[in-house]
């Protein structure tokens, strides 16, 4: 038998943004940018994993668990991480951690370059364009013409491999992407939400997403997952999609 009991610790945060430039300018050394890289490294793959222990984290940072266990310690301190304490029988609890809001909001994000892409859009809409939608319409329309004009520059780059192009296209928007070639199609997960927090409240953000993949591929994304619902992240499945010979995964 399983047993789960969930412990988020609600630290005050003490990230490098919130201190001052003197501070920010004593701490400023090889080791100490060496350790930050290390934690954010660990945020990574929690993050990716949906969940990881100390265990599978030394061994795939070649660390040993008690070094982890320290770096988890101030995470866990700054609010970025949570746990589930999991027994799996008579032995001893494992700790599986994943990321809290803070956590995933300390990994890269895009807002402000979202909101300058839809200013413009919106802004360049013609009467014609506007005429008959309504307000989320509008959105979801400039958001799709958005994603059609990032998507161009990789498409003609990497025109004979949609599938490569897919993926450096979603990396250079920070989603994180991981990318399977299935019998059935591609199954595209998203690790990362550059636009998380606003998401949560806004839907019609995810129409940039999908027109990223849609527009690429050239077949409709079904999503499988969402943040929305309270998943980790957002996974998409495309099926009859062209696949190169050799075709990655």
């Amino acid at each position: 038998m399983t047993i789960k009991a969930r412990c988020t610790y609600h630290f005050g945060t003490n990230r490098i943004r919130d201190w001052t430039p003197a501070i920010r300018e004593s701490i400023n050394t090889p080791k100490f940018e060496t350790l930050q890289k290390t934690r954010n490294h660990i945020l990574q793959l929690v993050q990716s994993r949906q969940g990881e222990t100390v265990a599978g984290l030394a061994r795939e940072l070649g660390l040993a668990p008690a070094t982890v266990r320290r770096h988890m310690d101030i995470l866990q301190r700054d609010g970025l991480l949570t746990y589930e304490e999991v027994r799996h029988g008579t032995g001893r609890p494992e700790h599986l951690f994943s990321l809290t809001d803070s956590g995933h909001e300390e990994l890269p994000k895009n807002y402000d370059a979202l909101l300058s892409e839809l200013v413009s859009e919106m802004a360049s809409l013609s009467e014609e364009e506007t005429s008959g939608r309504s307000g989320e319409e509008l959105v979801e329309f400039a958001f799709a013409n958005v994603a059609r004009r990032a998507a161009e520059p990789y498409i003609k780059e990497k025109g004979s491999d949609p599938i490569e192009a897919l993926r450096q296209l979603l990396t250079d928007h920070d989603f994180a992407p991981e990318l399977e070639v299935m019998e059935s199609g591609i199954r595209i997960t998203l690790n990362n939400c550059p636009f998380r927090s606003a998401v949560k409240d806004n839907p019609t953000i995810c129409s940039f997403d999908t027109g990223l993949i849609s527009g690429v591929l050239k077949s409709e994304a079904r999503r499988e997952a969402c943040i929305r619902n309270g998943d980790q992240c957002c996974s998409y499945v495309v099926a009859d999609v062209r696949i190169p010979v050799g075709g990655r995964s």
